[in-house]
């Protein structure tokens, strides 16, 4: 009996648990909101760098028409929404496997303080949205020296 109970807990493998986890969600969800839910809530790939005094902000957004990317600048950060809808064509299909993702998309980026939001450009070039934003040369911060006041040799006692 004791044997049984060791052999079960070796053969144990929690990824094969999580992968069965993943699975029934996957189902689940395939099941509640139909084929494709989880492309509803996909987001596209983003990085943000610094590089030659500026930042950049990449965002992955294959198969996206220009016009239907939007691009703000305002002093709290950038904010970038792109809708893609699925036209009669795709709605028609009987999918076995969907990954391409529908539907609409935001991203809110914070913006450093330096950041030169009237210099700021962007581009949209095979797929890649590029977002240029100039940075202000940085203050280095200043040590400020202590000077001694009228008690400056005595100690506080509390």
């Amino acid at each position: 009996m004791l044997g049984e109970h060791i052999m079960q807990l070796l053969s144990w493998n929690p990824l094969r648990e999580l992968a069965r986890e993943q699975d029934r969600l996957d189902r689940l969800l395939n099941d509640s909101f139909g084929s494709g839910a989880l492309s509803q809530v996909s987001l596209p790939a983003t990085d943000v760098y610094e590089q030659g005094g500026r930042l950049i902000v990449e965002v992955s957004l294959p198969n996206f028409d220009q016009k239907d990317i939007e691009v703000n600048l305002s002093d709290r950060g950038l904010e970038i929404k792109a809708e893609r809808g699925t036209d009669n064509e795709v709605q028609k299909r009987k999918y076995l496997v969907r990954e391409s993702s529908y539907g609409s998309f935001y991203r809110f980026i914070t913006l450093p303080a330096d950041a030169d939001r009237d210099k700021a450009v962007s581009s949209f070039d095979q797929g890649i949205l590029r977002v240029e934003i100039p940075l202000n040369e940085r203050s280095q911060p200043k040590r400020l020296s202590i000077s001694g006041g009228k008690d400056s040799n005595k100690r506080s006692e509390y």
